[in-house]
């Protein structure tokens, strides 16, 4: 199947027709912002200010802040070579683990909730994160923050990629 993220919900294309899911079907809100379809064949959904939701074809469970989630508005889904589900949101990064959530907030490098624009992860198998406040690389262990007064032109990334020997980034 071909998944779309709409602002009228979630659609399921087949090659043929569209299959529209919306909160009737039991989104948590139709303003879709991401998808991801994980190892297990799961559709990871993320929203803008209503958490994230899980559907395995049958059913949608709705996970926010209750249940650990950094913010309710939810930008952006990964999910690492480990199985870890990643999500960005408007408070930091969320590592769920398969039985619960990790939130990450950054507040250690700053006072502010960090907006998460990306996720990526390297060869090494370490986590980056695209933020407002610049890039973050997590070892597993250690945040290490990488700003301007490291050499990158503006704090501001927006976009992570990873190229055969490195990880580039992308800033507005």
């Amino acid at each position: 199947y071909l998944w779309l993220a709409t602002n009228g919900g979630m659609c399921r294309f087949d090659g043929e027709q569209f299959t529209t899911y919306t909160i009737q079907d039991g989104l948590p809100s139709n303003t879709i912002t991401h998808l991801l379809e994980d190892q297990h064949g799961n559709i990871w959904i993320t929203t803008r200010e209503h958490g994230i939701c899980r559907f395995d074809g049958n059913t949608f469970t709705t996970f926010t802040t209750r249940d650990g989630l950094g913010d309710n508005q939810a930008w952006v889904i990964f999910e690492d070579s480990t199985g870890n589900i990643w999500f960005g949101t408007d408070g930091g990064a969320t590592q769920f683990d398969g039985k619960r959530f990790i939130h990450y907030d950054f507040k250690d490098h700053t006072s502010a909730p960090i907006l998460v624009h990306d996720i990526l992860e390297d060869k090494k198998g370490n986590i980056w994160f695209a933020t407002r406040e610049g890039v973050y690389q997590f070892d597993g262990t250690t945040f290490t923050h990488w700003t301007t007064q490291h050499g990158l032109p503006n704090n501001d990334a927006r976009e992570l990629e990873v190229a055969m020997y490195a990880a580039f980034v992308l800033l507005h």
